[in-house]
């Protein structure tokens, strides 16, 4: 397979999640965590952001995906994708990296699944993602209502890379999370989750935590024990304690901080951070 085939695929690989519609903001990292962290054989190690970028400027230079916004001249900061081309992509993902969609009344979940979307209300979330897999990646848990109790069991979900709950929402994170030992991206923005567990220090390899646009969201001071996290996205949080981060050398995103949760000594110690 050529090398531009390759790209094309794992740039399209993460749009089947999104809802018809959807508008993707510039700093969404799930491309490079879904299909290949590692990036490319043969290609200069780059960061998760650049080689998201360049996947998704090809997108737009074949009019595979629509800008809506931009920043400035040159840097985009919505896109969305054409209801044909979602559609092209939801059959390709299923083709060839075994993605499959839920909905609420009508499917039937595969044991051969390696990506999943979830889409349902809050009464049957349980339900449809705790139909274990344990050849499971990718889990996107996408509907409406309110979930105060998500399964306990994810220990059959033990090489789950990338957990999304974006814009469902959530009450609480249980401990059983720390179970998550493989995963890399954790996303719980805009989920209205008052409170993670100190098990959330567990997870070793998490490069992507986003939390961000959740009011008064109680954390734990066990952020520095990740110690491969790249990017942190936050708004309001909780903490009695300024956070713990100085350890953090491959923070390069940090958005956005409270100041008077952030010791100014810690900050100065982040010799990876740009953004």
């Amino acid at each position: 397979m050529s090398d531009k085939r390759v790209r094309r695929k794992k740039g399209l690989g993460w749009v089947e999640a999104l809802p018809e519609g959807w508008a993707l903001g510039r700093r969404s990292r799930r491309p490079t965590l879904k299909n290949g962290p590692e990036g490319i054989e043969g290609e200069e190690k780059i960061t998760m952001e650049e080689m998201a970028t360049s996947y998704l400027d090809e997108l737009i230079n074949r009019n595979m995906v629509q800008v809506k916004e931009m920043i400035t001249s040159d840097r985009v900061k919505t896109c969305c994708i054409h209801d044909l081309h979602h559609e092209l992509s939801i059959k390709k993902a299923k083709e060839e990296i075994s993605f499959e969609i839920l909905r609420e009344g009508n499917s039937q979940s595969s044991d051969k699944a390696r990506h999943r979307a979830v889409y349902c209300n809050a009464e049957r979330v349980i339900q449809y993602s705790g139909n274990s897999n344990t050849r499971l990646r990718s889990l996107f848990i996408r509907g409406a209502g309110i979930v105060d109790e998500i399964p306990s069991y994810w220990k059959s979900f033990g090489r789950l890379r990338v957990l999304d709950f974006e814009d469902f929402e959530l009450i609480n994170l249980p401990d059983s999370i720390s179970a998550l030992t493989w995963l890399r991206y954790l996303g719980l923005r805009n989920t209205n989750i008052k409170k993670l567990p100190s098990s959330l220090g567990c997870l070793n390899n998490l490069e992507v935590l986003d939390i961000a646009k959740n009011k008064g969201i109680d954390l734990p001071n066990v952020i520095w024990k990740l110690a491969k996290l790249c990017c942190l996205y936050m708004s309001m949080i909780k903490c009695k304690l300024p956070l713990k981060i100085d350890n953090l050398k491959n923070l390069h995103t940090l958005k956005y901080i409270p100041l008077h949760n952030l010791s100014l000594e810690h900050a100065a110690q982040l010799t990876s951070l740009y953004n």
